[in-house]
């Protein structure tokens, strides 16, 4: 350590510390979002990663009784804490277009789909999903005010709209899911 720090610095290189050091700041990542790409019911949607806790792989669901119905779909035990599971698809409404045209809705019949934990005001909840694509990151100023058609659909769930990976992406408004959680279990 000491042959490196103090080895003399050259005059070359201590010319370019000194132009590194007085160049402005770019200032990359103030306003950027995480956002945890899911999809459920056959659409890709969107977590604000801050709104996430943690993602589940496996984890079994126990009926409740006289409790369990279509959006509640049980408790897990995850590492010693239990967690209310609902059906993302099923809170958002995603499943009334398929059952009303015949068609099997998507994920519904899977008994182990993977959960995203949402903790929303000290609250941890988790929300059944098909499949979890991973966290992307972009510019805040990228997400869209959503159209009043879609803000009303999905039960009042929809935050954002987003372009990412060439598709579009509904982001979801954690607080307004907790609501509709919170009803299908009274």
């Amino acid at each position: 350590m000491r042959e490196l720090f103090g080895k003399p610095l050259s005059d070359a290189d201590l010319d370019a510390a000194t132009r590194a050091l007085a160049a402005p700041i770019i200032e990359v990542g103030l306003d950027r979002v995480s956002l945890l790409l899911v999809e459920c019911g056959g659409e890709t949607m969107a977590f604000r990663a801050a709104d996430v806790a943690m993602v589940i792989a496996r984890a079994p669901r126990h009926r409740v009784p006289h409790r369990t119905n279509s959006i509640f779909r049980g408790i897990a035990n995850h590492e010693g804490e239990l967690l209310l599971c609902f059906a993302l698809e099923r809170a958002l409404g995603l499943d009334a277009g398929a059952q009303q045209a015949g068609k099997a809705v998507p994920g519904s019949a899977v008994p182990n789909r993977p959960l995203v934990v949402i903790e929303e005001s000290r609250r941890r909840w988790a929300i059944e999903v098909d499949r979890i694509f991973g966290v992307e990151d972009l510019d805040a100023a990228e997400l869209r005010k959503p159209p009043l058609t879609l803000a009303a659909a999905h039960n009042g769930c929809t935050d954002a709209l987003a372009r990412l990976s060439g598709r579009e992406v509904i982001v979801l408004d954690a607080k307004a899911l907790g609501c509709v959680a919170q009803g299908a279990i009274r």
